[in-house]
């Protein structure tokens, strides 16, 4: 294994990323880790093996570690809002705290993460089209084709839930290259 440290600028903030990566192409083995910003907020590697799968290597969180700064997962889908959660209804998923506002919605998550884990592992989707890695605002976002999208702020979300189907995907498949792109570089 070799194991290199790599700088990342998110939003004017660097972040150092310890990657440990096989010689062997087949398998690409990325270790978990926590640093933390000048803002309070952490970035972490989360399982391993590599993916173009969106959410599936980083995870942002606060410096509690705790990912999409305490708000529900579940309730963007159930009740249509982002509503903050509690830590007694909590868990733990991809080397992140994860709260909710109730025990039902936590056991739901639980059932199953991949579907109500933000797409980009909570980086703005918006700016990860124009190629940029920001953090994202929790309050703004949009639920597109059963997956949840956040945005740094409710204008980009706006914007985004506005767009036709056609430009929607073409935006998500330049999206999905650029977080390749953000993957592979870690």
């Amino acid at each position: 294994m070799i194991k290199r440290t790599k700088l990342l600028t998110v939003a004017s903030t660097t972040i150092a990323l310890l990657v440990a990566v096989s010689s062997n192409a087949q398998d690409h083995a990325v270790s978990s880790q926590v640093t933390e910003t000048s803002e309070g907020s952490q970035i972490a590697e989360s399982q391993p093996g590599f993916s173009p799968v969106p959410s599936e290597n980083q995870v942002i969180a606060n410096a509690d570690g705790v990912a999409i700064d305490g708000f529900d997962p579940v309730a963007y889908f159930d009740e249509g809002q982002a509503v903050k959660g509690v830590e007694i209804h909590s868990c733990e998923y991809l080397n992140r705290t994860w709260h909710f506002s109730s025990a039902e919605n936590r056991d739901k998550f639980l059932s199953n993460p991949e579907k109500f884990s933000p797409q980009y592992g909570g980086f703005c989707a918006h700016s990860l089209g124009r190629n940029k890695l920001i953090a994202s605002n929790p309050q703004a976002f949009s639920i597109r084709d059963d997956k949840l999208y956040l945005y740094a702020n409710k204008g980009l979300a706006s914007k985004d839930a506005k767009r036709d189907d056609i430009k929607f995907k073409f935006n998500k498949t330049e999206r999905d290259n650029n977080w390749f792109t953000y993957q592979s570089d870690f």
